[in-house]
């Protein structure tokens, strides 16, 4: 009995205290369940994070004329002049994946172009510049059409410092592709595709591309790491820096001084040139290089570990010291252009491929036999083997309007042979002998390949 008593009691004391202390409450209770107010945000904006200007225009020109960070919404489609000018310093644009277009039907502006002198602390970034320039043909150097005449390009050369651009493609303009200058400029992850003159130029440029230029592909004043240009039109070097390295440049143009690549210093870089020469630097070291009328690889200074080749006319390696090196030139015969000789691209491209080991010492070709008089060739089984009908010498000379009729042996062809008609009338006729005779009427043409290859009528 006195124990129920006492535990009341004890209930009744606990009780009164915590009615005069709220703290003690707490050992019986969590408090009250309504929230004190409205929650709050607990993440940050994207504008805390990267304050962005949104670009809006679909159609006219855009000016950035204050410092900050801006991006596209939407493709931008001008019909004459630039479609974005940053005529600030401190400005980065994000084109968001979309295109800057230009539909002028003779091209005068620029897809983004930094406007006035000065303008520093740039990067451009992520998205495309695209006009309708193309080139009129194969081997051309006439590039026409609407469209950009520059993609990213500056108001004042070299005046513009500290610019990047990246993960940008520009294709179809009639002047430069991306032309920063010289002034701490880098492009990396570009490409540029179908330019009237330059394809790229900057102090560094990394992990980019360039293709079907009219001047130079990839220009580097500074560095070119892990690039390509490749063209057929381009008046001068594909590729030229200062230092080139894992780089390739490939200059098929019959014009200009079109080298494949130029550099102080090349490393791991391969170049080809149709008429200069393919790699030529200082030093060179691990390069290949190859030309059909000039020098494969020519290094002024120091070439190691480097292999050149000339197909047809040249030296295959040039150096003042060579360690472990190869060159080799596959055919050398004398130069002579000649306007009834094919022309020499053709020529070129077959006969290296041909690689005519098997024929004389005196070599002479398919060409040779399409303009000769009377030369007997011995027809033998290796002759034929690498001789096939399709570089007949009616192929050979039909560029140039020198038709051959040709009546082969069975021993000598198994497929029918090509015909031509032109201004010469000539006559190929195989011996018993498998001994061709060539005949030909054009006594210029006679006279001048009796002289070039030392043959008597």
């Amino acid at each position: 009995m006195k124990t129920k008593y006492r535990r009341l009691f004890i209930a009744l004391a606990l009780l009164a205290l915590a009615t005069l202390n709220s703290q003690l409450s707490t050992v019986f209770a969590q408090g009250s369940l309504t929230p004190p107010g409205v929650p709050g945000p607990t993440m940050k904006s994207l504008d805390q994070i990267e304050a962005r200007t949104a670009i809006t225009n679909t159609s006219t020109l855009v000016t950035i004329t204050q410092s900050g960070s801006y991006y596209l919404t939407h493709n931008i489609t001008v019909t004459a002049g630039d479609a974005i000018d940053i005529t600030t310093n401190g400005v980065t644009l994000d084109l968001n994946g979309f295109t800057l277009t230009s539909t002028e039907a003779s091209p005068t502006g620029t897809g983004i172009l930094l406007l006035g002198n000065g303008i520093s602390d740039i990067t451009i970034r992520n998205g495309h510049i695209r006009g309708g320039v193309t080139l009129s043909g194969p081997f051309s150097t006439v590039y026409t059409g609407s469209g950009f005449a520059n993609g990213i390009a500056l108001s004042v050369a070299n005046a513009s410092a500290n610019v990047l651009v990246s993960g940008v493609s520009v294709m179809g303009c009639l002047v430069d592709g991306i032309n920063l200058g010289n002034s701490a400029t880098t492009v990396e992850s570009c490409k540029v595709y179908t330019v009237g003159n330059y394809g790229i130029v900057a102090n560094n440029i990394y992990n980019s591309s360039s293709d079907q230029f009219g001047n130079q592909g990839i220009f580097a004043f500074v560095i070119a790491n892990n690039c390509s240009a490749n063209t057929d039109s381009g008046t001068g070097n594909a590729l030229q820096a200062q230092t080139a390295i894992n780089c390739t440049g490939i200059n098929n143009s019959t014009v200009g001084n079109a080298g494949g690549v130029d550099a102080y210093a090349a490393i791991n870089c391969f170049g080809e040139s149709y008429g200069s020469v393919g790699v030529a630097a200082y030093t060179a070291n691990n390069c290949y290089g190859n030309s059909l009328f000039n020098t494969g690889l020519a290094a002024s200074q120091t070439a190691t570990g480097c292999y050149g080749i000339a197909y047809i006319y040249g030296s295959g390696l040039s150096a003042v010291t060579a360690n472990n090196c190869y060159g080799a030139t596959k055919s050398k015969p004398k130069p002579a252009e000649l306007d009834c000789m094919p022309p020499r691209r053709m020529a070129a491209m077959e006969l290296a491929k041909l690689e005519l080991d098997c024929l004389p010492p005196r070599r002479i070709t398919a060409m040779e036999l399409a303009d000769t008089l009377e030369i007997p060739a011995p027809a033998t089984a290796c002759m034929r083997a690498r001789l096939p009908p399709d570089l007949s010498a009616s192929r050979m000379a039909a560029a140039r309007g020198c038709g051959v009729t040709i009546s082969p042996s069975a021993a000598m062809a198994s497929a029918p042979p090509a015909s031509a008609s032109g201004p010469i009338s000539s006559t190929v006729a195989l011996a018993p002998a498998l001994r061709p005779t060539i005949t030909i009427t054009n006594t210029t043409c006679r006279k001048e390949w009796m002289r070039h290859l030392e043959y008597k009528t």
